[in-house]
């Protein structure tokens, strides 16, 4: 758990999206779960694994609109993809890059506000459920790392985002960035942490799901 770490900074906030590919007849949220009642518990839906944000976002929605729906973990976007193509699922939530790479619907961002990048795509909050997750990334050290080395990794990622290089290169891989301080990172995780561990056990995952 987190106890083992010690949180340095946070250096990215990716949105997620649910996605569809455009011959699905998927739209909106509400097609979705009308697929999902009208399918029973096998409409299936992809993930990049247990436990994955594409995982616990979908487990979220289908608490929320009280269905369920087929959980089938791939080992990465690539293999969705793939699985797309082939009609074996229909259903992703993932990062922004594959809409436009492999010209897919957007269905709805499970963010705060709508993605400046698609704005006529309503967030989940407008389709009637209060999802938001994002995919966010940062750094960390082993726990009981000294406190001088922390200082010193923490001042260095601060000055690495603002790196014009860095910049751009986190643009061209569609991560905005996102800097957090250790202080605010290691609050975020906590609360993150949280919220995770609160689904899990409502829906009862177990690590073999």
């Amino acid at each position: 758990g987190l106890q083992n770490f010690t949180a340095i900074c946070q250096v990215a906030d990716s949105p997620v999206v649910m996605m569809t590919p455009k011959t699905s007849g998927l739209r909106t949220v509400a097609d979705v779960i009308a697929r999902a009642r009208a399918e029973g518990q096998g409409f299936p839906f992809a993930s990049t694994g247990a436990g994955s944000i594409p995982h616990i976002s979908n487990v979220a929605l289908m608490r929320l609109a009280g269905v369920t729906m087929n959980h089938i973990p791939y080992r990465g976007s690539g293999e969705v993809m793939l699985a797309f193509q082939q009609g074996q699922v229909q259903l992703f939530t993932d990062q922004t890059l594959l809409i436009r790479q492999y010209d897919l619907h957007p269905i709805a961002f499970l963010t705060e506000a709508r993605n400046p990048e698609f704005p006529q795509v309503p967030t989940m909050r407008e389709q009637g459920f209060d999802l938001v997750y994002t995919i966010w990334t940062g750094l960390y050290a082993a726990a009981g790392t000294p406190e001088p080395v922390v200082a010193r990794l923490e001042a260095a990622c601060e000055r690495t985002m603002r790196h014009p290089e860095v910049i751009a290169g986190m643009a061209r891989v569609a991560q905005p960035i996102l800097y957090r301080n250790r202080a605010d990172f290691a609050a975020f995780s906590q609360s993150e942490s949280e919220k995770f561990r609160a689904l899990i056990t409502a829906a009862g995952l177990r690590s073999a799901e």
